[in-house]
């Protein structure tokens, strides 16, 4: 368990005193994690196979590299999944996942927590009540500090989190992708920096700039329309609105539920309804094929087509 699984953990062992449901243990194959304070009073162990005849569904934390064969392993058993982003390292095995779950009647569910974020349903409500007008530009940043990963680089973990969520609020993929991708850092052996430029169909552009060499953390988006726009600080959760051709508003503050708890209630929710969750396999492998493009056009040195 690393941090996030760590995060994962206090959320389930919630949901299991709420009774919403039953935390049958832990794995990890660290065996020093097994021995920590925040797996006390559990069952665990190293080995998943122990584990899988006593429980109906699996949460899946693990380093990027692990998902495919992990997630594979779970659905052949006939359990749900809930996988944290990305599904997989690749478009391909992520088709494949999505297609063994279809196949097993399975529940598959990818961490995009964004779309849990009590930011983003405000700015989804807005959109939708044409506050902004027609939505011309996106501006996201993720930016922080890091060391470098063994499995993938900004794109696969940063970037990410923005495509789905253009994705998300423009329900439309983009038409064209342009990216620079750099490995700045020489400990890094992935890229380390990225700039990416979408052009959406519906005449919106969607920018994005990841890196894990910023002294501060920022998770910041700029959702412009025709009629104003809205800048949405999601590490301090605020707000700020403003009209066109008006000075910015106040500050809001965003409050509501922490988007992890909200994440895997409706996981939780899903197991119990069949339903589809809001952030199911299939989203995630459009997300996928959208940073595949942006490595290709980085690669290429031009725009590529998307399709």
């Amino acid at each position: 368990m690393g941090g996030f699984g760590a995060n994962h953990l206090r959320v389930l062992r919630q949901l299991s005193k709420q009774q919403t449901c039953n935390l049958t243990g832990v794995v990890d194959v660290r065996h020093e994690q097994l021995t920590s304070e925040s797996v006390a009073g559990l069952r665990v162990g190293t080995d998943l196979n122990a584990f899988l005849d006593d429980c109906d569904a699996v949460d899946v934390v693990t380093p990027t590299d692990t998902h495919y064969e992990i997630v594979q392993r779970c659905l052949n058993a006939g359990k749900d999944v809930f996988v944290e982003k990305p599904l997989a390292l690749r478009s391909d095995e992520a088709n494949k996942l999505v297609a063994l779950a279809q196949e097993n009647d399975r529940i598959l569910a990818v961490g995009h927590i964004l779309r849990y974020h009590p930011g983003v349903s405000q700015v989804r409500s807005m959109i939708s009540r044409g506050t902004l007008g027609a939505l011309k530009l996106l501006d996201g940043r993720y930016l922080g500090t890091r060391g470098p990963r063994t499995d993938s680089g900004v794109l696969l973990n940063l970037a990410i989190h923005l495509v789905d969520l253009y994705k998300f609020l423009l329900e439309e993929d983009p038409m064209e992708i342009s990216a620079y991708c750099q490995r700045l850092s020489s400990e890094s052996r992935f890229e380390d920096h990225a700039v990416l430029a979408l052009k959406y169909p519906s005449g919106s552009i969607g920018h994005i700039t990841v890196s894990w060499l910023s002294a501060e953390k920022t998770r910041e988006i700029l959702v412009a329309g025709e009629n104003g726009a809205l800048f949405v600080d999601l590490a301090r959760n605020q707000l700020v609105m403003s009209e066109r051709s008006s000075p910015p508003g106040a500050v809001m503050p965003i409050s509501g539920t922490e988007p992890l708890l909200a994440e895997l209630t409706d996981f939780v929710h899903c197991l119990r309804t069949r339903a589809r969750p809001l952030s199911d396999g299939i989203s995630a492998i459009g997300a996928i094929r959208i940073l595949e493009g942006a490595f290709e056009a980085s690669k290429l040195g031009r725009p590529v087509i998307f399709d």
